[in-house]
């Protein structure tokens, strides 16, 4: 079994410290790093994919000794995060996520730079991996960049300003000190008054949801259970993070390399009608 078998056999391995210990005892380090530099520029999606997640478990579990020290030592200014930083632009969806993934994950802040960029061009083509790449770059930044956010509720693109519901942390992350803490409510205003209806009606579900749990502590159980039902009849028959998930089924499914705007927005019309057709 050649290196690079044993690079794209982990997925089998995940986690497994020994077998990363194998692929590291191999060869010398820098001579690993520019096989996995090459590996990611492959024409193959899926050796693409299951070679970032090497290097990320490489950075994560791999293990203490020399070995494992030097990877970590050597890998921040390698041509491997150099490679991960263009893929993160690449024409392939999955490859773009788990480029962002794994740039995020090894720890990879000389990544921002490009990240940011990322950002700026994904905003215009890309919405259902804008959430992961702003959420990769607060990580690397150790907290959350509002502007991020603001740049996407101001979004001309109703699914841009959609998008901000797929970040956990700002949905459920009030802040509780200015100038953010107004930021946050500015931007949850504005998406509550939003032209489109499935931006609308998320906004406004997760408003009732964050009013409803800072309110319970002090409602007796009745209305506890009242209330809670009268939040939950606002949810919405079609989230933004149910056309992440769907998309990335479809894709996957249909071997489809990317989608487009207008894929993205056939595709959102067709789950809202299934969602408002009566079951038989």
């Amino acid at each position: 079994m050649t290196l690079e078998d044993r690079i794209l056999g982990y997925i089998d391995f995940l986690s497994d410290v020994a077998y990363l210990d194998g692929i590291l005892a191999s060869c010398p380090v820098p001579e690993l790093l520019s096989l996995l530099a090459k590996m990611l520029r492959a024409e193959d999606r899926q050796d693409v994919i299951w070679t970032s997640l090497c290097i990320r478990d490489l950075e994560n579990f791999g293990p203490q000794n020399a070995h494992g020290q030097e990877f970590r030592r050597l890998l921040p200014e390698s041509e491997a995060v150099q490679q991960l930083e263009r893929l993160i632009l690449a024409g392939r969806f999955f490859v773009r996520a788990n480029a962002i993934y794994a740039l995020g994950k090894i720890g990879s802040t000389r990544s921002l730079p490009a990240m940011y960029q990322a950002f700026d061009v994904l905003l215009e083509r890309d919405p259902v991996l804008l959430p992961g790449l702003a959420e990769e770059i607060w990580w690397l930044e150790e907290h959350a960049t509002w502007s991020l956010v603001e740049r996407m509720v101001e979004h001309t693109y109703f699914a841009v300003r959609w998008a901000v519901f797929g970040m956990g942390l700002w949905v459920h992350g009030v802040p509780y000190e200015e100038p953010l803490r107004s930021i946050h409510a500015r931007s949850f205003e504005l998406l509550r008054r939003d032209e489109n209806e499935l931006v609308r009606a998320e906004a406004e579900f997760h408003f009732q949801t964050w009013a409803f749990e800072q309110s319970k502590a002090n409602l007796s159980r009745e209305e506890k259970r009242r209330q809670s039902r009268e939040v939950e009849r606002l949810r919405p028959q079609v989230s933004f993070e149910d056309i992440r998930i769907l998309l990335g089924n479809w894709l996957h499914i249909q071997n489809i390399a990317d989608y487009s705007v207008a894929d993205l927005e056939a595709f959102i019309s067709a789950q809202v009608a299934q969602s408002e057709a009566p079951s038989t």
